[in-house]
């Protein structure tokens, strides 16, 4: 039987984003592995990762511990690069397949020094750290390390635009794909149907209000602070925000809300397993990252009808444009402002802008991305008919 190894340093990125390639692989007769850092906490709970081995289990997926650090510096990498190593040798994988900086890097040194010449490393970019803007050191470390792993890597995914056209330009891999993103169930958030002003009461958003929404991590990545500035900036205008997420960012947040005094017109609803209904009770989805791969939150919006609002950058520009909403500086609390106010005061607007991309978030349905998928394993329509 073919065997496919499954890597990221973190168990956050293979349940979230890899469990639909997971299925593929299955469906195509292989034997699939999974190995990553179950004991790191910063992405899911202990009841998630029980969750998610719990599922592993049920489909009859092996599963490795593996003690990947998010800091590509840390002294635990060593050990996990043996342990990989290890693996990868006693297991004699077909395929592997990686995911995340630290992960990728780390599986397709490892794959190497296993002396495994006849298995196909693939690896996944969800984003380089290094892109237009970003900080040199950046471009020093990320940049060195990927180009470097890319002679070790047979085919290399990239889910935006500036980072495969980068990639053509500058890495070795066999072969540069990409693939739009990890896929949304388009039709689970199209189709919601619940009571959209029961929502909007529970955070106390009057008729004639407008509701802006803002999913995320509580982080400066996220950026949730220009939204802050933004509001204050907006005076008595009958618009709110909620900001979905924790993180690290959450007092941060708190403290300016009572210092630019929004705490009637700001809320923090922190965690929630409801994002359809969220996005489906708000007016406008605002997204202000400063970096990004293709998000998914972004999309989920957007399958939802929501008109965006969000920071100009990779990734973002990828799915909006001014047919959808308005792009933006990500530190210019002013554009945000602007945007907010003419996107607030126009429903008709709002309105024209989310059938737009409700239309454009079919191209990034999870059934297309597994057609992409597909063909980048190497599992071929006449195989599925035969079978």
């Amino acid at each position: 039987m073919k065997k496919a190894l499954m890597t990221a340093h973190v168990a956050y990125a293979i349940a979230m984003f890899n469990l639909p390639n997971i299925k593929l692989l299955l469906e195509d007769g292989y034997e699939v592995h999974v190995a990553c850092n179950f004991e790191d906490r910063s992405s899911l709970s202990d009841e998630k990762v029980q969750q998610f081995q719990a599922e592993l289990e049920r489909l009859g997926v092996k599963y490795y511990h593996i003690p990947f650090s998010r800091s590509p510096m840390s002294g635990a990498n060593i050990r996990a690069f043996r342990e990989l190593k290890d693996l990868i040798r006693r297991e004699n994988y077909d395929l592997i397949h990686c995911h995340t900086p630290v992960g990728g890097i780390l599986t397709r040194l490892a794959a190497a020094g296993a002396g495994r010449k006849n298995t196909r490393v693939i690896y996944t970019a969800h984003g380089f750290h290094f892109y237009k803007g970003a900080p040199a050191i950046n471009w020093l470390l990320y940049f060195t390390a990927e180009y470097l792993c890319s002679f070790l890597t047979d085919t290399l995914i990239t889910i935006n635009r500036e980072d495969y056209h980068l990639a053509r330009q500058r890495m070795h891999a066999g072969k540069v794909c990409y693939v739009p993103g990890v896929g949304v169930d388009t039709g689970r958030f199209a189709a919601w149907d619940g009571d959209r002003d029961a929502l909007r009461r529970e955070f106390s958003v009057g008729e004639e209000e407008v509701l802006c929404l803002c999913v995320g991590e509580l982080s400066d990545r996220k950026n949730q602070k220009v939204l802050l500035e933004a509001m204050a900036s907006l005076g008595e205008k009958p618009v709110k925000l909620l900001l979905v997420g924790v993180g690290e960012n959450r007092q941060l947040y708190e403290d300016m809300i009572d210092r630019l005094n929004l705490q009637d017109r700001v809320r923090l609803a922190l965690f929630r397993s409801d994002i359809p209904a969220l996005c489906h009770s708000a007016d406008i989805f605002l997204f202000p990252s400063r970096q990004e791969g293709l998000p998914v939150a972004l999309m989920e919006a957007m399958a939802c009808g929501l008109p965006v609002i969000c920071s100009a950058i990779r990734g973002n520009v990828d799915l909006i444009d001014e047919k959808g909403g308005f792009l933006c500086p990500p530190d210019d609390p002013s554009a945000f402002a602007h945007a907010m106010e003419k996107l607030s005061g126009d429903s008709s607007l709002r309105k024209q802008m989310g059938q737009v991309n409700l239309k454009k978030s079919r191209d990034y349905d999870i059934r297309v991305i597994e057609q992409y998928m597909k063909k980048i394993y190497g599992i071929s329509e006449k195989r599925e008919k035969d079978e």
